[in-house]
């Protein structure tokens, strides 16, 4: 299972940036194939221009400030900081990206508005070294946002060029949730809040999207799973996502056909699913982080490793 990078990332900014702002109760499906008829019908939009923003800027000057955010790529080859803003005539927040040998470094700006809190943040790095997935990110709230929130936009960034691609527009409103496939070729994002909430594949070359509703009753969507080959996906919806009786559905997505089924229904609101480890196994953890595995051939759910 590889490593994402998937922040949710509390800052308390500097005095220069405060001076700017003043297991188990389940209902399992019957096993059924996902490829059962889907709840509603998929869409395929064409496929659109993928947008290149400006390339960022090649530098080699140092900061005066410390960095308030360290992320290290898996491998160690590189390494991001985010720093604050400094000038309050043109406040920004700065991404400078380093390799490790020292002889690259790509710097992103991103200019706020008045007093608010954004920046690029890295969200994956692929495992050839070539890209490095970027989301804008922004301090949330809402319950129905902190669920699954990654970021407001998500773009590829270029490595070795310094050339940024926009893959999701950014919205500075919008509460997406982002999912990089095993084999790094497919997006899946969720806008959450959406009426209905929709599920969107894309793949990252081409630009080709392929979209299915869910049912109206769901307001939440995330924790995505994939099966390794990338043909096959695992998401949990949510039902109230805002009240006490949320109720929470483990769903099958078979990327093929777009056929959706319930895998269990009234799912363990502590449970998240980890990995698709097998056709018919899928790790799973609670919040004591106990791992458990859900069998989807015998739709039985054992608790696995519990934490010593």
């Amino acid at each position: 299972m590889k490593s994402n990078i998937l922040m949710f990332v509390h800052i308390v900014l500097c005095l220069s940036l405060l001076l700017l702002s003043s297991c188990a109760n389940l209902q399992i499906a019957t096993n059924e194939s996902i490829t059962s008829s889907p709840t509603s019908t998929p869409s395929i939009t064409p496929s659109p221009s993928l947008t290149s923003k400006s390339p960022a800027i090649f530098t080699a000057t140092p900061f005066s400030n410390k960095a308030f955010l360290t992320i290290q790529s898996p491998s160690a080859d590189w390494i991001a900081h985010v720093y604050s803003p400094t000038n309050l005539d043109d406040p920004k927040f700065t991404t400078r990206i380093a390799n490790s040998n020292g002889k690259t470094e790509w710097v992103l700006d991103y200019h706020t508005v008045g007093y608010e809190e954004a920046y690029y943040l890295p969200f994956y790095w692929t495992n050839d070294g070539h890209y490095l997935y970027l989301i804008i990110f922004r301090i949330r709230d809402g319950c129905g946002v902190l669920k699954f929130y990654d970021g407001s936009g998500l773009f590829r960034f270029d490595l070795l060029t310094g050339k940024l691609l926009d893959l999701v527009s950014e919205e500075p409103s919008a509460s997406y949730t982002f999912s990089i496939s095993p084999q790094e070729s497919s997006l899946i994002y969720v806008q959450q809040g959406e009426v209905p909430i929709t599920i969107r594949v894309k793949d990252v070359f081409s630009g080709k999207e392929s979209t299915i509703a869910l049912e109206e009753k769901y307001d939440g969507s995330g924790n995505f799973a994939w099966f390794p080959n990338d043909n096959a996906v695992l998401f949990v919806a949510v039902e109230n996502i805002c009240e006490d009786d949320q109720n929470y559905d483990l769903i099958a997505l078979d990327l093929d056909t777009m056929g959706m089924k319930t895998i269990v229904d009234n799912l363990d609101r502590d449970l998240t699913v980890i990995e698709w480890e097998t056709p018919d196994t899928v790790l799973m953890s609670d919040q004591q982080g106990n791992t458990w595995v859900l069998n989807l051939k015998s739709s039985q759910l054992v608790l696995a490793t519990p934490t010593p």
